[in-house]
């Protein structure tokens, strides 16, 4: 998660033993319906972060949000402070609190509170300390507790090899406490690293969510490629040694670890990348320049149709720029429509136990009418609620059709 961007049961019932019964609090019962038989599809999660400065910016406030379209909703974010407090400036105050808690509960949907974020590990070090964690962890459940949250998020970033000891520890005392306060109480965290550490923790968390986006960038020995393809892209490679990253092989990492998948969440993004200087993935990234873009940035500043690519392989979109001037060229990669709804399918291909958003407001277009503000969100529900009108996403074979970009 980065700090500045950024179900169903039916008439066959399946048990996942390894979810827990509060995971599976929101799912919702779909039935696919074939000509000859009928059919129980698995329940999963959808978790959607809705970051603070969207909230306060007005634009996308916690009554324009469809709550109908996920399970579970993360504030984000407090930043914890060194002395184990949570009065750092900026973080969260009770009203911001309760202005997502109380319509989302009215909705029947959790909330919970997203502790940490992109670079904030120098804070959790510190609160890691003996003399300092009893006191951080009881501010976090007491916050919890007294704003309402139904559970918290941990967002540690980044978390490295020789945060595992301290982290752990943390981890079972934190839960240790939430289920003393409240045994109802989720724990959940976003991770992109240490696949065999959240392996050992499992057994603590309600979901452990996998960053599965941010996957390329202007780094020594790296081509242009795609935020957050599904597949690797197939013959291409990166290098000599590695194909490229995918969501596909992010989220292999942890079941390899010993993840069980009914505890793992894919990511997606509800933002992009602009490589200006390049047309499409695969490139050359020298005299590149890269930087993020929201979702309803790329489609009000750079969506026409003839520019809208699909990588048939990686199972990624793509806007391809040209034009006589290759510094004016552009690779935009983003997570569309069509992606959204293969990832919400693959995860419950997969036996995987829901996915993440981050987040709400990056994909929110406030210029476009009723209906059309949050497409993104919107296929992810349809995708969510209404599986049988899916395609499957389970095999990297599929290939889809050039389409009409949306206005």
């Amino acid at each position: 998660m980065r700090n500045a961007r950024f179900s169903n049961l039916a008439l066959i019932t399946i048990t996942i033993a390894s979810l827990s019964l509060s995971s599976l609090a929101m799912a919702k019962t779909v039935v696919v319906k074939h000509p000859a038989k009928q059919t129980a599809v698995r329940p999963i999660w959808i978790s959607a972060y809705y970051a603070i400065w969207v909230q306060r910016a007005g634009v996308l406030t916690p009554q324009k949000i469809d709550y109908t379209a996920f399970s579970h909703l993360i504030q984000f974010h407090d930043v914890p402070a060194d002395d184990g407090t949570l009065d750092a400036p900026g973080n969260i105050t009770p009203d911001e609190a309760s202005a997502v808690v109380e319509p989302a509960h009215a909705a029947g949907r959790k909330v919970l509170l997203c502790i940490g974020g992109g670079d904030t590990s120098v804070h959790f070090r510190a609160d890691f300390a003996d003399a300092i964690r009893p006191t951080f962890i009881n501010n976090l459940v007491q916050r919890a507790v007294s704003r309402h949250y139904d559970g918290l998020d941990i967002d540690m970033e980044p978390l490295e090899d020789s945060d595992v000891p301290a982290y752990t520890t943390f981890i079972h005392e934190l839960r240790l406490k939430m289920l003393q306060a409240n045994p109802n109480l989720l724990l959940t965290c976003a991770t992109s690293t240490e696949p065999a550490l959240f392996a050992s923790l499992q057994s603590q968390f309600d979901q452990v969510n996998v960053m599965t986006y941010d996957q390329a960038g202007l780094w020594q020995g790296w081509k242009t490629w795609h935020t957050s393809s599904l597949y690797d892209g197939g013959d291409r490679r990166l290098n000599m040694e590695r194909p490229f990253p995918s969501v596909q092989e992010k989220i292999q990492q942890y079941v390899t670890a010993g993840v069980s998948p009914a505890k793992l969440g894919l990511g997606i993004a509800f933002y992009g990348y602009v490589w200006s200087g390049a047309e499409g993935p695969d490139e050359s990234t020298q005299n590149v320049t890269l930087a993020t873009i929201e979702y309803h940035k790329i489609m009000d500043d750079y969506n026409q149709p003839d520019r809208w690519h699909w990588d048939s392989a990686a199972h990624a979109p793509y806007l391809s720029i040209t034009g006589p001037n290759p510094a004016d060229h552009k690779f935009i990669s983003f997570d569309d429509e069509t992606v959204c709804k293969e990832k919400v399918q693959y995860a419950r291909n997969k036996g995987l136990g829901g996915v993440i958003i981050f987040e709400l407001g990056t994909g929110y277009r406030d210029s476009q009418p009723a209906g059309k503000k949050d497409a993104l969100l919107q296929a992810v529900k349809k995708a969510w609620l209404n599986p049988e009108t899916l395609q499957s996403a389970a095999s990297p074979s599929i290939t889809l059709a050039k389409k009409q970009a949306a206005g």
